[in-house]
């Protein structure tokens, strides 16, 4: 028993240097609206600036090998197109992760659609929002699409709340521009 909390003790301080504290940023903003494909995804989440740049930056990220954590793409589904947004909060140093889905069968042009699915997860603190109203869905709405050179850009809102419904996370001024998969 004792060789076992000697191991246990030395695996935790091992894997807890691995942890390299980031500097909290002063005066985070969000990216731009761009519609180059700039692969920039941000919102307020709770009117705090969360943004992913494609780079795993969490609390563990030193101990990932694929630095790359974020995933943009369309494709075609029964008689809907979807489009897929995922990210990994990137500029602090949290293990927070957004996604969003959209199901439409007329996504595959600009315009105004409810947002199917979405999921905010918070590792750290364990809490996870992935529960939408139905009635008063959030919104996003695609300001470009170019299925050639594989763009989707736009903005999005909305609420979403814990699967009790007891907790909201508003999304405010989103937006994402990205090169799709």
């Amino acid at each position: 028993m004792k060789k076992f909390m000697v191991v246990c003790l030395f695996l935790h301080f091992t894997l807890e240097s691995c942890y390299k504290a980031l500097p909290e940023p002063k005066n985070a903003t969000l990216p731009e609206i761009t519609t180059v494909g700039a692969n920039t995804f941000g919102c307020l989440a709770n009117d705090l600036v969360w943004q992913n740049d494609g780079n795993r930056k969490g609390p563990y990220s030193s101990t990932i090998k694929n630095e790359v954590f974020s995933l943009f793409y369309l494709y075609q589904k029964k008689d809907n197109a979807v489009l897929r947004i995922y990210g990994q909060m990137t500029y602090s140093n949290t293990d927070q992760q957004l996604s969003i889905d959209i199901y439409n069968k007329d996504l595959l042009k600009t315009g105004t659609f409810p947002i199917s699915s979405a999921s905010f997860e918070d590792f750290l603190k364990s809490k996870k929002y992935d529960f939408i109203d139905t009635l008063n869905p959030p919104l996003v709405k695609i300001i470009k699409l170019d299925t050639i050179s594989k763009i989707a850009s736009g903005t999005f809102e909305g609420n979403i709340y814990t699967k009790n419904k007891l907790e909201k996370m508003t999304i405010k001024n989103g937006r994402f521009d990205v090169k799709l998969k």
